[in-house]
């Protein structure tokens, strides 16, 4: 259901990195597959990344509460600022690697091309 919420920002990239970031003139369907494709690497990586860096950090969480043994104001904001940190770190990676993966296997052909 989640991947329904995906489709109309998919469809927007991949239009807008064809057009613009790649300036290919192509049409195929093996652009469109390989788009995909590496969608979906780059979101399993970032996917994973994110729940394991979460994993540590909960796992930390705990061991923070248990030095300390009182929930402060102090505490409460390091732990809502952890649980952010590896989305972000997540999306980073997912943005270098879609970017490198388009870049060098979806339109590879069209920059090869143009040189």
């Amino acid at each position: 259901m989640i991947f329904i919420v995906y489709i109309p920002g998919l469809i927007n990239s991949y239009i807008w990195n064809k057009i613009w970031v790649f300036q290919s003139k192509k049409k195929n369907y093996r652009e469109v597959f390989l788009f995909i494709l590496i969608f979906g690497i780059s979101f399993t990586i970032q996917y994973l990344i994110a729940v394991l860096l979460l994993i540590n950090i909960m796992h930390l969480n705990l061991v923070l509460y248990n030095l300390v043994k009182i929930e402060s104001i102090f505490i409460f904001k390091i732990k809502s600022i952890c649980n952010i940190i590896p989305h972000l770190i997540g999306m980073v990676i997912y943005t270098v690697f879609n970017f490198l993966g388009n870049k060098f296997i979806t339109f590879q052909y069209t920059l090869n091309k143009n040189s």
